[in-house]
């Protein structure tokens, strides 16, 4: 089917290959082997008596023993862990020093909207029409696809949503780079490595509607190339993986959410040997406006989380993929891990609030809790990474709750 069939040539090369091999050959096989290599292989296997007619199942193969990932003891501990990481954000920035400098202030990246995005928006307020031209944006290549190496077409690539295009380099990347660490498979021939492996692919979006405002018309296309069960789908089609694959919208919650999704399956529920946990966001005209208007973004495109300077926040591009795998603990020669451990995760809901984006103090507790009950052995010292909308609602909410909470066990001589 990747040489581009369609249903009437599908059917004519089915019923040459059943005459041609005398073998009882079906269209469905044409959908279960894909591609020329595979299809050979399927065919190579089956009897050639034309009055034996094999209809089993024909199972994937899932690679050899060697690369299967397994929960035991064997040889030491093991543990979920990010085996690998790659990003693509906003000031092209792809690399951990680029992301400490940026975290040390050492450069910024929030910036107007460029020229080549939107027009300058005029929403009903002065506030609002300045906060809806701030953001951190990715550049143009970044939004691009090498459509050749992933066997796309030029019509099929413009009806991609870009962040669909992220999903696919990055994730891709960071399986790439995983590949002789947490995958087994070597660097020289990465995809046919990754070719049915039970790897599953996890990834938080919430829709952008920027093909709605780009495309002139809808074509075929258009439907995947903005649904937001694609952007997960595409990854492990495109690779062939065959592990679980679903996208997940919690809002700002939405990359974290995939990231418990994927450490569950990974560690919890055995469902496939790694994951790929991935988080994207492309913005767009329609989305800066509403949230200038209900007054969460800064109209100083700035941040000043729990400082009384605090109006709101800056929205930002990007994309990120951890590779999570169930793996030995391995060091280096300085003594220190390969990877990154993750010792627990938790998913809770609001519930009744002051209304629907207002958060819940005590559900933020009880979620802090949730995560202490998940880790089986203590952690390091306590820290913690706040929302921290930068608004005279969240930030109060948030504060206040945390000494509420019993966070990793910590005390008054441990302080959070």
């Amino acid at each position: 089917m990747s040489a581009g069939l369609d249903s009437l040539s599908v059917a004519e090369l089915v019923n040459t290959l059943s005459a041609e091999l005398k073998m009882d050959v079906a269209p469905t096989d044409l959908f279960d082997h894909p591609t020329l290599d595979s299809m050979v292989s399927y065919l190579s296997t089956q009897p050639v008596d034309p009055d034996l007619v094999v209809r089993a199942n024909h199972p994937m193969d899932l690679q050899s023993e060697s690369h299967e990932v397994s929960s035991s003891a064997e040889g030491g501990r093991r543990a979920v862990v990010v085996a690998a990481r790659r990003f693509q954000l906003a000031g092209r920035l792809s690399s951990d020093s680029e992301l400490r400098l940026l975290s040390s202030r050492a450069f910024e990246v929030n910036t107007h909207v460029p020229a080549t995005r939107w027009a300058k928006a005029s929403p009903t307020s002065a506030d609002a029409g300045l906060a809806s031209t701030y953001g951190s944006f990715a550049s143009g290549d970044q939004l691009c696809i090498d459509r050749a190496a992933f066997g796309i077409s030029v019509i099929e690539a413009r009806s991609l949503d870009p962040q669909q295009r992220l999903v696919l380099h990055v994730g891709y990347a960071a399986l790439r780079g995983g590949a002789d660490v947490a995958l087994q498979g070597g660097r020289r021939n990465v995809r046919n490595a990754l070719l049915n492996r039970d790897i599953g692919v996890f990834v938080g979006v919430e829709a952008s509607g920027l093909l709605a405002d780009e495309q002139e018309a809808p074509n075929v296309y258009s439907t995947s190339g903005g649904a937001l069960s694609i952007t997960s789908g595409r990854l492990s089609y495109t690779l062939g993986l065959v592990g679980p694959c679903y996208s997940i919208d919690t809002a700002c919650a939405s990359a974290l959410a995939a990231l418990h999704a994927c450490v569950s399956a990974v560690g919890v529920g055995a469902e496939c040997e790694a994951g790929a946990a991935t988080g994207t966001k492309v913005l767009s005209e329609a989305s800066n406006v509403a949230t200038a208007i209900g007054g969460m973004t800064s109209p100083h495109g700035r941040c000043h989380t729990f400082d009384r300077r605090a109006d709101g926040y800056c929205r930002g591009e990007g994309c990120g993929t951890f590779l999570v795998t169930l793996r030995r603990r391995e060091t280096c020669d300085g003594g220190q891990s390969l990877e990154i451990p993750i010792a627990g995760t938790a998913v809770q809901q609001d519930g009744p609030s002051a209304s629907l984006t207002a958060p819940n103090g005590s559900s933020q507790r009880r979620l802090i809790e949730a995560v202490q009950r998940a880790i089986s052995e203590p952690w390091g010292a306590p820290t913690l990474e706040a929302h921290g909308t930068g608004t005279a609602l969240g930030d109060p909410i948030e504060v206040r709750r945390l000494p509420r909470a019993k966070v990793l066990g910590c005390c008054a001589c441990q302080p959070l």
